[in-house]
């Protein structure tokens, strides 16, 4: 590997990838970024978050909610373009 990071953002129902999305570069061995290491990634601001410790749900939430906010402003026209595509794609159910 190279050590260049994505972010696969998937279809929840079918498990179809929508849209991959660049993280960034990190040193490390395996295939997969923990949370705190891909936010440390795209966070500028790590002391907002100072006092949180590794798989408390509390930072697991913040963490997550930083690292999907700072990739929607780098990439948002990407995401919103997948989604559109997306929901394009999608029939309309007759009730």
């Amino acid at each position: 590997m190279d050590g260049h990071f994505v972010l696969l953002l998937t279809d929840y129902g079918s498990n179809e990838p929508i849209a991959s999305i660049p993280i960034g570069k990190h040193i490390k061995r395996g295939r997969a970024l923990k949370l705190d290491e891909a936010h440390t990634l795209l966070c500028e601001d790590l002391y907002y978050h100072g006092g949180l410790e590794a798989h408390d749900p509390r930072a697991d939430v913040q963490w997550t909610r930083c690292l999907f906010l700072q990739l929607y402003k780098i990439h948002k026209n990407t995401i919103n373009d997948a989604v559109r595509s997306k929901q394009n794609k999608i029939e309309p159910v007759e009730l």
